[in-house]
């Protein structure tokens, strides 16, 4: 039986993105916070929030998020969960494990930028980007 590994994600910029170039490609990442409030037993208000570790490689994508997402903006991801292994130089031998969010969809729900254009706030525009490859399976 195949699995389904799909991650849908609404939240804010934490960060504004890095950008890194390799032979084959860039890779734009940021980080992005989503919150919940819920009460305790004792009826006090109790927030939390979760940070992921966003990664974008699809080109048109990275494009968009390159020129439109900033910190404090609200977006809205679509991917899958992704893990890799990595090694720091001050901990020689010791494995980490990353975890993250590869994209294959984005829209920007709000951003409080202004616009170079015409100077106005872009609050409620959506830009949205997605991989235009079709790979379904059948």
């Amino acid at each position: 039986m195949r699995g389904v590994n799909k991650v849908i994600i609404v939240g804010t910029v934490g960060r504004d993105p890095e950008v890194k170039t390799f032979e084959n490609g860039e890779i734009v990442t940021f980080s992005l916070a989503t919150n919940e409030s819920y009460k305790d037993k004792n009826g006090n208000l109790v927030e939390k929030t979760e940070w992921h570790n966003i990664s974008i490689g699809i080109p048109n994508i990275c494009e968009v998020a390159k020129k439109y997402v900033k910190k404090g903006d609200i977006v809205y991801v679509e991917g899958k969960i992704s893990s890799r292994q990595y090694e720091k130089a001050e901990f020689p031998g010791a494995k980490f494990t990353a975890h993250e969010i590869k994209v294959n969809a984005l829209t920007l729900i709000s951003s409080k930028q202004k616009s170079n254009d015409n100077n106005h706030n872009t609050e409620n525009t959506v830009i949205q980007a997605e991989n235009s490859d079709d790979d379904l399976p059948f």
